[in-house]
């Protein structure tokens, strides 16, 4: 049996190299993680966003939804709550094949609130069979009439080719229109097209502002991110960064 003998300084800068590529490691799987993680759709049209009804869900003797007062079921804003509340119900009275029915009427009306949430219902496989071709094509139609929600999953769509070919610039170009609108997650997923250099230059200073912005915006996750990568940054680096998130604040009042 051979033995192998190191000096400590040996000993010490293997152990250096090895910790460096377990960070390294470490870092790649939480990047893709972040981006795989949130692979299902992220927004709901109507979830504490002008739907103050509760999940009550009052039928008339025939079992039909009655409408809120002064609403009608005619309504793409009453029928997309009423698919909410058939969606968000407790388990005895959830049933996502009647949210897919009552956001197709609204959707269908050409109502983006309820596109979007269709598109949530056919990227999740939920009261519809799975599927990706389906997703896309209501989040284009509510994307296009300026749906935040719609234009952020849309752009995970083209990140990760799914209903659309894989496409970073135009997921870029979604994450912008999105961020345009202050969606957070919108941010972070700016911040790590930069950081990682997907349809873009690699770029640390746009990574860092990207995430601070959506840190500002109230994304925890691009919080933690920001810190990630100020360890990797000279002062001038972080300065030059937080003063173009500034800026960008600035010119969007």
């Amino acid at each position: 049996m051979i033995m192998s003998k190191c000096s400590g300084i040996t000993c010490l800068c293997r152990g250096q190299i090895q910790f460096t590529v377990v960070f390294l490691i470490f870092i790649l799987l939480y990047l893709f993680g972040m981006f795989h993680s949130q692979a299902q759709a992220c927004g709901w049209w109507g979830d504490g966003q002008d739907d103050d009804g509760d999940d009550v869900i009052v039928v008339d003797s025939d079992g039909n939804p009655v409408p809120d007062e002064e609403s009608s079921l005619d309504d793409p804003v009453e029928q997309t709550r009423i698919g909410n509340r058939f969606r968000r119900g407790e388990s005895s009275s959830r049933d996502y094949r009647e949210a897919v029915q009552w956001y197709r009427k609204a959707a269908e009306q050409g109502f983006a609130g309820a596109q979007n949430n269709l598109a949530n219902m056919y990227e999740q496989g939920h009261g519809v069979a799975q599927d990706y071709s389906e997703a896309a094509k209501w989040y284009v139609k509510a994307a296009e009439q300026e749906n935040s929600n719609a234009q952020h999953s849309l752009g995970r769509m083209y990140l990760e080719g799914r209903g659309v070919p894989r496409d970073f610039l135009e997921a870029i170009r979604w994450f912008q229109k999105a961020a345009e609108k202050r969606h957070p997650m919108a941010f972070r997923d700016l911040g790590t097209m930069y950081w990682k250099g997907l349809g873009v230059s690699k770029d640390t200073v746009l990574a860092y502002m990207w995430w601070k912005l959506g840190a500002e915006y109230g994304d925890e996750e691009s919080e933690k991110l920001q810190d990630m990568i100020a360890e990797k940054m000279v002062p001038g680096q972080i300065r030059e960064a937080k003063k173009m998130a500034q800026e960008w604040m600035q010119g969007k009042k």
